[in-house]
């Protein structure tokens, strides 16, 4: 075989396996455009749907002030005994998050531990003999008093 020959049957190989590597990355390109795809449909999906842990802990973090968060403000309320403004923080964040059609009904009770004692509640809407689809809870420390915290429980009505 001549050296001419040779160098012929490389660039075959060569072109072979350049159109081989074009062929990966389109197909590599392509099913990715269609896990992007699902991926935004999923997405939609989990929008949809509200975890009720993660919706009572952002909550509790929801900034109020500069510096004060309202879980703040409810452990400020519990000391006053005045929970008008925790209320309107509280309805106006909440009614945020139940403005669709599937979930549209919340409660928030909050009670003093550990005896358990129900100190106050929020009824966004009345629900007669309905029992709540979810319900999750959070603990909130009272700094004056160790041995005493908060229980705040959200509850949830969905179609």
């Amino acid at each position: 075989m001549s050296k001419k020959g040779f160098f012929d049957l490389v660039d075959i190989f060569a072109f072979i396996f350049l159109c081989l590597i074009f062929t990966v990355f389109y197909i590599y390109f392509l099913s990715g455009a269609n896990l992007q795809k699902s991926f935004s449909e999923n997405e939609v999906k989990v929008l949809e749907y509200k975890d009720l842990n993660t919706l009572l802990l952002n909550y509790l973090r929801t900034p109020i002030d500069k510096d004060k968060t309202i879980s703040d403000l409810l452990i400020e309320s519990y000391i006053k005994n005045d929970y008008k403004e925790f209320e309107n923080k509280t309805k106006e964040i909440l009614d945020k998050s139940y403005d669709s059609n599937f979930c549209f009904m919340w409660n928030l009770d909050i009670n003093s531990m550990p005896d358990n004692k129900k100190i106050f509640g929020i009824l966004n809407k009345k629900v007669l003999m309905r029992d709540p689809t979810g319900d999750v809870s959070a603990y909130l420390p009272i700094y004056k008093d160790k041995a005493h915290f908060l229980k705040v429980r959200l509850y949830e009505y969905c179609a």
